[in-house]
């Protein structure tokens, strides 16, 4: 069975009323593109064309490594192909949601680091205020409004350290 995000990156709703209420939390899987999930370990294993939020409970590491995209409950990879496991402890910050594409992510020591690419100006939901902000190596002031950090358009490097 195909699905519309499998042949399009972006599906959109025409009318009112066309999703059942009880069908609306189902809404973000279905448009999900992936084409391989398996159990690994003590994790999962999790191939996409375009990236995906994954459930996952508490702190992960992707590909070994800690990872601050996630608001606990998912986990929001970029595209490829990913191992997810249970991390021990939580990053020192995180990207709880972001509205552009994500084309990698790390923890630093004190921070976080990811890159992203977005054809409008970028949204990043942070679980705390940022104490410094560097776009593209060069240092910045954050624009944040409540815990929403804005971002410029293209693709670009942000880098982050908590306050």
């Amino acid at each position: 069975m195909h699905t519309a995000a499998s042949a399009f990156p972006r599906v959109a709703l025409y009318f009112e009323n066309s999703i059942l209420r009880p069908d609306l939390p189902l809404l973000a899987s279905a448009a999900a593109t992936v084409s391989r999930v398996e159990q690994a370990g003590g994790g999962l294993l999790v191939r996409s064309a375009r990236g995906v939020g994954v459930p996952w409970k508490g702190p992960a590491l992707v590909d070994g490594k800690l990872w601050p995209v996630t608001d606990g409950a998912a986990v929001w990879l970029p595209p490829g192909t990913h191992s997810i496991e249970t991390a021990a402890q939580a990053p020192a910050m995180r990207v709880l949601d972001l509205n552009g594409d994500l084309k990698s992510a790390s923890s630093t020591n004190g921070g976080l680091e990811f890159i992203y690419q977005s054809g409008a100006r970028a949204m990043a939901i942070l679980d705390r205020a940022p104490k410094s902000l560097a776009i593209d190596g060069v240092p910045s002031v954050p624009q944040v409004l409540g815990n929403v950090l804005l971002l410029p358009k293209g693709q670009h490097l942000i880098q982050l350290e908590p306050k």
